[in-house]
């Protein structure tokens, strides 16, 4: 606790810093047994909420399919990922990562070879696209504009950062 002495100056009252249990028993105080505190014990952090997926092992015949994938798309992990259902873009990545380390020859191979991609492909890449971001895309509520506004005049003179036009 802050209190002031005689001349107006702000003063910690050392008595406040210390801090004991008991009762008041009497004029005595009877210190109870507190219980004893381990630091770092039932530790808590924002991992202790998070929701893994566990990945399961790559099948070979969807380490083929990864390759094959990998010959069509290249380096895109998002569009590897419409080729394989099942399979998040981490758990992609981290086998791009595990196979270069142990197969970087064939990685190579994969990425030189490129395979056409066909109208199915394309199709299916953007079916998994619009629906990756129409989860991620919330309903926005409009907000209503004071009369005589319009969405012209509230952007009229701004300049996008993006291409520097409207």
């Amino acid at each position: 606790q802050m209190r002031f002495d005689e001349e107006g100056n702000i003063v910690i009252d050392e008595a406040s810093l210390v801090v004991t249990a008991g009762t008041l028993a009497g004029d005595d105080l009877l210190l109870q047994s507190m219980p004893a505190v381990e630091v770092g014990v039932n530790h808590v952090s924002s991992s202790s909420f998070r929701t893994r997926e566990k990945s399961k092992r790559w099948t070979p015949e969807e380490t083929e399919q990864f390759y094959e994938a990998l010959s069509k798309f290249g380096t895109d992990f998002s569009l590897v990922q419409t080729a394989m259902p099942g399979r998040t873009r981490k758990m992609i990545k981290l086998k791009y990562v595990k196979e270069e380390r142990m197969c970087p020859h064939r990685i190579d191979a994969a990425l030189r070879r490129r395979v056409e991609i066909t109208p199915a492909d394309v199709n299916r890449a953007a079916s998994a696209s619009s629906r990756r971001l129409a989860s991620r895309t919330a309903p926005v509520a409009t907000a209503k504009m004071g009369a005589g506004s319009t969405p012209a005049s509230k952007t009229a003179g701004r300049v996008s950062p993006r291409d520097g036009t409207d």
